[in-house]
């Protein structure tokens, strides 16, 4: 009797995969030396369906375990849909054979520490087919960090409401663009150090200033 409720669930188990899959290209990112203001949700988890039901393309995901410093923030971004702080499940839609890319991160709002979360993401049509991803940084203040190897300008104030002042480490001029944390491109100005850039028109949330070149710099600002 064992044997056969054995078998039946192994057959279950196989009929279940050959109809549902869902993975991941990577399953874990950790990035442990990090500037407080530095990370910039650039690390993209692509999630594929590769079903063979071409009724199973409702998937659900959710936040199964998270631990961070008092004060952060930690973002969820499926598709085109970002959500702070998710509780609870959330569904969304990957079509037969297309992929679809996660994003996960945190909002350090200036304060060293050391953040991790684990999300999962399964079929809602059958539930045992699913796959995770996780999250690990450490985050330290900037002067404990290789600083001329990682910064390349400051900005300042941050959080900022309507301007904030940029500083290029070596002076001269660059091109600072604000990307959010989709990658959308908001803001591309030519800036000389010490030079206030206008961010006032920005919506509420989280955003990237970046210099890109044969090294890009990135440095996070919450804005207000």
């Amino acid at each position: 009797m064992n044997k056969k409720i054995t078998l039946l669930f192994t057959l279950l188990a196989f009929a279940l995969s050959s109809s549902a899959q869902i993975s991941f290209d990577i399953n874990e990112y950790e990035d442990l030396n990090l500037d407080y203001d530095r990370f910039d949700f650039d690390k993209k988890y692509v999630v594929t369906n590769n079903a063979e039901n071409a009724d199973d393309t409702a998937f659900i995901w959710k936040v199964s375990s998270v631990e961070r410093e008092d004060g952060w923030d930690y973002t969820v971004c499926s598709g085109l849909l970002c959500v702070p702080n998710p509780e609870g499940e959330y569904e969304y839609t990957i079509p037969l054979g297309a992929s679809d890319i996660f994003k996960l991160g945190f909002t350090t709002l200036n304060t060293a520490g050391s953040g991790n979360m684990t999300v999962i993401v399964w079929s809602k049509k059958n539930p045992i087919i699913r796959d995770s991803i996780k999250l690990a940084i450490v985050t330290r203040d900037r002067a404990s960090v290789d600083a001329p190897s990682k910064t390349k300008f400051v900005a300042y104030p941050n959080p900022a409401k309507d301007f904030v002042t940029i500083k290029l480490v070596n002076g001269g001029s660059e091109t600072v663009k604000v990307y959010d944390i989709l990658g959308n491109l908001h803001i591309s100005k030519a800036v000389s150090s010490g030079d206030k850039l206008d961010v006032s028109k920005l919506s509420k949330g989280v955003y990237v200033l970046r210099i890109e070149g044969g090294t890009s710099y990135s440095q996070v600002i919450h804005k207000q």
